[in-house]
């Protein structure tokens, strides 16, 4: 099968490791990481890094767009770029030992309806029911909720499997578009349904919840805690092996990469979430958003357990 992912908003992530940092003083960073991202990018590097083939379509503000497709080429990703007026933004993280993360994100991208239309003519040539279609990431400024829906059903007509992980979408909106995949996490969740997850069985209930309203695949991640997921084949409770966290952003991309990397070599169900949860778990020992080591994802695969429910 053919996998594309599809970035609207991409950015430049951009990783500083302090030692301790003070708000209202002077701080200074020990080394600067910088990446192209974006959620949809971040899947399609972590299918590149463990030798899965597949095209990132992406949106690129004209003004700083060289700067990106120069971390690109570096990166050997396989992409085409649908250029825009404007900028690419930023998402500055601060890593600091034993702290959580601090992020602060420049939403200054703003899009057209004609870009959508223009990348949609691209995809309704390589798009069909051999692809898996991977959309991720916040709306951009400039389009409505509605428009993009529409955009994504256009693909779901053309027979593709399409994954959709966005945060700007409530659960009305997803059973209209009816997904193949989705993947909240703790907190989004709790906005799609209006329910407080804890842990990874109420996330299994949920997901089934969910599955039953219409979505195929479901899950839901739960970070250390693992996660819940539902199919139509089964329900079950994935648990993670413990791990020392580097960085944990990107971790929900990668797990999506895992799946549909593990469904496009025809592997299982069973198999698809066991790589998804090694995917995801082993992004989080990596800096910034570096996608996961081929060598860890095989060791955490050894060592994650499943409990299933038909």
């Amino acid at each position: 099968m053919n996998i594309i992912t599809i970035t609207l908003n991409p950015a430049f992530d951009i990783h500083y490791q302090m030692k301790d940092f003070s708000l209202y003083k002077e701080n200074y960073a020990d080394s600067v990481l910088i990446a192209a991202g974006g959620k949809g990018v971040n899947v399609s590097r972590a299918l590149s890094n463990n030798y899965i083939d597949n095209t990132a379509y992406i949106v690129l503000g004209e003004e700083n767009a060289s700067d990106f497709i120069s971390i690109l080429k570096k990166d050997n990703l396989n992409y085409k770029v649908i250029y825009s007026k404007g900028r690419i933004r930023e998402n500055i993280t601060i890593h600091v030992p034993q702290v959580p993360e601090t992020r602060i994100s420049l939403d200054n991208f703003c899009l057209s309806p004609d870009i959508l239309n223009q990348l949609l003519e691209e995809l309704e040539r390589v798009v069909g029911k051999n692809t898996i279609v991977s959309f991720a990431g916040r709306i951009p400024k400039g389009l409505s909720t509605d428009c993009v829906m529409n955009f994504l059903m256009e693909l779901h007509n053309l027979g593709c499997l399409l994954v959709v992980d966005c945060n700007s979408f409530t659960m009305k909106d997803l059973l209209c578009i009816k997904p193949w995949l989705i993947k909240p996490n703790e907190q989004e969740i709790q906005t799609l349904i209006s329910e407080r997850i804890k842990t990874a069985e109420q996330a299994r209930i949920a997901a089934l919840k969910i599955h039953d309203m219409g979505i195929e695949n479901v899950i839901i991640s739960m970070g250390e805690k693992g996660a819940g997921a539902a199919t139509a084949d089964f329900s079950c409770i994935i648990e993670t092996p413990y791990i020392k966290p580097v960085s944990t952003i990107g971790a929900g991309d990668s797990l999506i990469a895992g799946f549909i990397g593990a469904y496009s070599q025809g592997r299982d169900l069973e198999e698809c979430l066991i790589d998804a949860i090694s995917f995801g778990t082993a992004a989080c020992l990596t800096e910034g958003t570096q996608p996961p080591r081929p060598e860890d994802v095989k060791r955490i695969r050894a060592e994650v357990c499943a409990r299933y429910y038909r």
